[in-house]
């Protein structure tokens, strides 16, 4: 494994110290994105990166540890 993978968290158990997100698959133009949790910590945000649609998803007890979903 090359430095650089390490790095970005493609090892075992790393993870990046980056911002939080989720993968999104925006129906609406077939793409991906990510949206990043707010400052707050609340509420993860974005936008289709193709058309701006904007998306919210609350951030609540109980949630689930799924990472990737699909908005319309």
């Amino acid at each position: 494994m090359s430095a650089q993978a390490k790095q970005h968290g493609s090892g075992d158990g790393d993870r990046p110290q980056g911002r939080k997100w989720l993968g999104i698959h925006f129906r609406c133009c077939n793409v991906y994105g990510r949206l990043y949790r707010d400052d707050a910590g609340q509420t993860y945000r974005g936008q289709c990166p193709r058309c701006a649609a904007k998306i919210s998803v609350p951030i609540g007890q109980g949630g689930t540890s799924r990472r990737f979903f699909e908005a319309s």
